[in-house]
């Protein structure tokens, strides 16, 4: 038990430093657009899970919603007509409560209707948000950290067990 509690160190380890980068990335600036983090909402969001199964360590990372979002860019606004409906979308609760957070001192009414303006807006001009890539350059990024991580321990490891083995000490 003590190599496999030893592995789930080091992707605990793993974890965290995934973590870590996500949020760092989110407040990097893209081709002119502002940091995406402006509440901590999105970051405060992104954990990792590690789930065991028969000796196998799988970590995810997880987050709301509009961190695929910002990712994909958003060009089909959940917004219909000028009725305001918006079919309990995610976006427009995110952009409502950012809004409110933004502009009314938490007023999630005045951000509601804050956010139907900008989605109204933002269907008009079939445009909407985007920072491209962020997610390509997390998952660029926490791989990088991963093997480093598992580089370093493993070295670490094998130093340890060839001293052991010599009886050595330094």
């Amino acid at each position: 038990m003590g190599r496999l509690s030893n592995i789930l160190k080091l992707v605990q380890r793993s974890g965290l430093a995934a973590e870590r980068i996500a949020k760092k990335r989110l407040t990097v600036r893209r081709k002119g657009n502002s940091p995406m983090n402006t509440f901590g909402l999105l970051s405060d969001s992104i954990t990792f899970q590690i789930k065991e199964n028969n000796g196998l360590a799988n970590l995810t990372l997880e987050s709301f919603e509009e961190g695929l979002i910002l990712n994909d860019g958003y060009t089909d606004v959940p917004f219909r007509g000028k009725t305001g409906k918006y079919d309990d979308s995610q976006y427009i609760t995110q952009l409502a409560i950012w809004a409110a957070k933004k502009f009314y001192g938490n007023n999630y009414k005045k951000g509601l209707k804050a956010a139907f303006a900008i989605a109204r807006t933002q269907k008009a001009n079939n445009s909407g948000v985007k920072h491209p890539g962020w997610m390509d350059e997390v998952k660029e990024k926490i791989d990088d950290k991963i093997n480093e991580i598992l580089t370093q321990d493993t070295i670490l490891a094998i130093q340890a067990d060839t001293m052991a083995k010599l009886n050595l000490t330094i």
